[in-house]
């Protein structure tokens, strides 16, 4: 049989035509009954058109016993009736009646029944497609498209053309929701229509019945209903989780395989799922155990934000519209990326940065408010592995603050700016990193002897994007040997190190020509241990109130004749730290971004007074120099300078002995390693005072920095 071209029309609008009204000859025989409306004739056919069976009508009042019913051309019904206390058969539109009774009539064991006609055309074998059997309970099968379509067998007894109608209703057969009519067919042939868009919903339950017309006056009575659910596939999506990769936290390493376990859409269930790696069109496909899920094992091939996208199948073969994904960090975060790039911004990259920057300066401000006791700026939305550790470090802020406020220093307000900012964007435009100076000045409370805590610290922040909006991934502090603002949580002190600082500070055993490990003793006073190279003073000491070194009287203290080397001038040590240490010698390289330029700055005000370049290869402990193309591993690194410094210096037992010209260095997480090269600029009685570069400081007070970093090892040098 062959299936001729498909119409669709709205629902009963088989189209009006000329009734032949000698056509509706009919025998069915069915129930119910109904007084006449008003008074009006019978008629020989379904159609007001069709002559009167006779001269008067019927009056209003009178009681037709039904036997049919039909509905005509117009969708209108009309019954095939007798009237009372008679033998007069006729048709009746049914707005001309009333007081409708379908379960009265002498026959109570005969239900209502649609009219056959003789030479009427005949509905035969069903279809669908996608294709189904016909259920008449439940929810029926499942159809994975909101546009079936229908098909049905329509023959005429005389042979002529036919059509076929289909109407679809709600499951429960109770409301019309569309209908149409095919293309005129060859008797016995199939007629088909395609439901049109829209008029079907996602995972709603509808029913769908058919009927054979000869296209003009007479139709089949309808097939039952059959009861089909549309199931076009969740808009929900497919979820993952893993334990070796959690969402939104940093872990595992590029290399290192996780295993992922892929679940369906909330409420759903899912006979198989297509996953990738990093890839928005998921090809690999595993099936679904008993309980819907599916586990994997992947091994992420890269570090940073990574991501595993999937769909799942569900019961009728359909692939979830909604692309899932399980985002997750690789590696360290922010300790992992690589120094800012010499470059300027693509056009997306200036546009994520005016999204970014205010981000970022709210996130610095909340943790100087936590210093201060100020109220958050605002809020910054925060992976899961980000949040938690905020929640850690707000812990650390808090302790931090009290410990300042037990030493008599508590700081009342702050003022934050971010500047020098670019942002580096990946591949997919997910991930951004963002690096920045942020400057701040913590001013402390009203009559406090402290001055302003001003700082500069190199940082870089991790942002990924999620769906529309940015998340904070994490942040870190960069180039490694720079001091550690008072506002950073103690758990965050951990440096980013550029690859050509890290080779800077892995000597070789030939290298290694001392050890920088400290030795440790007890301070009985308060319970610490110090390294024996310098013991703090703890509070309730009095500070080193004179000084060693005598040659010349300044505004920065005395200077002592007796202990200068031959050819070293301390006075100009002193006064090139002071000119440089917020504006860098420009006649110098700048190594703030390339591991940080404290020992750069030391070197060159050690240079400044007479020490003398130590010739041979730059990456060797024993030597010391600087000129127009390259200089020493231990001209910029904190921790190699500490290594060649006993060749030119002595230690000091404790920092409050150093004197004018003298260095310190800091090892803020004891981990062994020197983070930091400071110089003092400044003594007066009651105080020494430090300048360095990264962050660009002049004249810190050494009381205040061991307050701000009490848990540091600290290395004075006599120079």
């Amino acid at each position: 049989m062959a299936t001729i071209g498909l119409s669709v029309v709205s629902p009963g609008a088989a189209g009006a035509v000329p009734p032949d009204c000698a056509e509706f000859a009919t025998t069915t025989n069915g129930n119910g009954s109904a007084l006449m409306l008003d008074t009006y004739p019978l008629k020989t056919g379904p159609y007001g058109d069709c002559a009167k069976t006779s001269t008067d009508g019927v009056k209003a009042g009178t009681r037709l016993y039904f036997w049919c019913y039909t509905m005509n051309s117009y969708d209108n019904k009309w019954w095939y009736a007798r009237v009372d206390g008679t033998t007069d058969y006729g048709w009746i539109y049914e707005t001309h009646l009333t007081s409708v009774n379908l379960s009265s009539d002498a026959d109570t064991s005969t239900p209502v029944k649609e009219c056959v006609f003789t030479g009427q055309p005949a509905v035969g074998a069903r279809s669908s497609v996608p294709a189904t059997t016909c259920v008449t309970s439940g929810s029926g099968p499942v159809l994975a498209t909101t546009r079936p379509s229908f098909s049905a067998v329509v023959t005429d007894p005389q042979g002529d053309p036919a059509r076929a109608e289909f109407e679809w209703w709600t499951a429960d057969g109770a409301t019309l929701v569309g209908g149409g009519i095919s293309a005129t067919v060859a008797s016995g042939g199939t007629g088909s229509v395609t439901v049109p868009a829209g008029a079907l919903a996602n995972g709603t339950g509808y029913s769908w019945r058919a009927r054979a017309t000869d296209g003009a006056t007479l139709w089949s009575p309808w097939s039952g209903l059959c009861r089909f659910t549309v199931d076009t596939g969740v808009t929900a999506a497919a979820t993952a989780t893993s334990a070796t990769y959690p969402r939104d936290t940093w872990s595992g390493a590029a290399g290192t395989a996780g295993t992922f376990t892929l679940s369906p859409p909330p409420g759903q269930t899912a006979t198989a799922y297509l996953y990738a790696l990093n890839n928005t069109s998921p090809t690999s496909k595993v099936a679904a155990a008993a309980d819907g899920t599916a586990t994997v094992t992947l091994t992420p091939g890269r570090g940073g934000m990574n991501r595993l996208y999937v769909r799942a199948f569900d019961a009728a073969g359909n692939l979830t519209s909604a692309l899932g994904y399980h985002q997750f960090g690789v590696g360290r975060g922010a300790e992992d990326v690589a120094e800012q790039p010499d470059r300027a911004m693509t056009a997306a990259e200036t546009t994520a940065m005016a999204t970014l920057e205010p981000l970022a300066l709210t996130f610095l401000k909340n943790r100087a408010a936590a210093i201060t006791g100020e109220n958050p700026s605002g809020t910054v939305p925060l992976w899961t592995g980000m949040a938690a550790q905020e929640a850690t470090g707000a812990g650390e802020l808090a302790q931090a603050r009290a410990a300042l406020a037990a030493d008599g220093l508590s700081y009342v307000s702050s003022t934050v700016t971010v500047d020098e900012g670019m942002v580096q964007l990946s591949g997919s435009g997910n991930e951004a990193y963002y690096w920045t100076v942020e400057s701040a000045a913590l001013t402390p409370a009203a009559g406090s002897d402290e001055p302003a805590n001003e700082y500069q610290a190199n940082r870089v922040f991790v942002f990924v994007r999620d769906g529309s909006a940015y998340k904070l991934a994490d942040e870190s502090l960069t180039y490694g040997a720079h001091l550690p603002p008072v506002t950073e949580p103690a758990g965050r002190i951990s440096t980013v190190i550029p690859p050509s600082v890290e080779e800077a500070t892995a000597a070789t055993d030939d290298e290694a020509l001392y050890d920088s490990d400290p030795s440790e003793s007890y301070n009985a006073a308060d319970g610490m241990i110090y390294p024996d190279a310098v013991q703090a003073t703890v509070a309730g000491s009095d500070p080193v109130g004179t000084v060693e070194k005598v040659d010349d009287t300044t505004a920065e203290g005395t200077f002592s004749a007796q202990a200068i080397p031959k050819g070293l001038c301390y006075s100009c040590i002193v006064k090139y730290a002071r000119k440089y240490a917020k504006n860098r010698n420009k006649d110098y390289r700048d190594f703030t971004k390339k591991g940080g330029d404290c020992t750069n700055f030391v070197s060159q005000a050690l240079r400044a007074g007479g020490w003398k370049n130590d010739t041979g290869w730059y990456r060797s402990d024993k030597n010391w120099w600087y000129n127009w193309a390259n200089q020493t591993y231990t001209w910029t690194s904190a921790e190699r300078w500490s290594r060649f410094a006993p060749r030119r210096t002595k230690a000091l037992t404790n920092v409050w002995q150093l004197s004018l010209a003298d260095v310190l260095q800091v090892d803020f997480n004891r981990d062994g390693r020197i983070d930091h090269t400071t110089i003092v600029t400044k003594v007066t009685k009651k105080e020494i005072y430090l300048s360095y570069h990264t962050n660009n400081t002049l004249d810190k007070p050494l009381s205040s920095f061991l307050k701000a970093y009490p848990n540091g090892w600290f290395y004075a040098y006599r120079t």
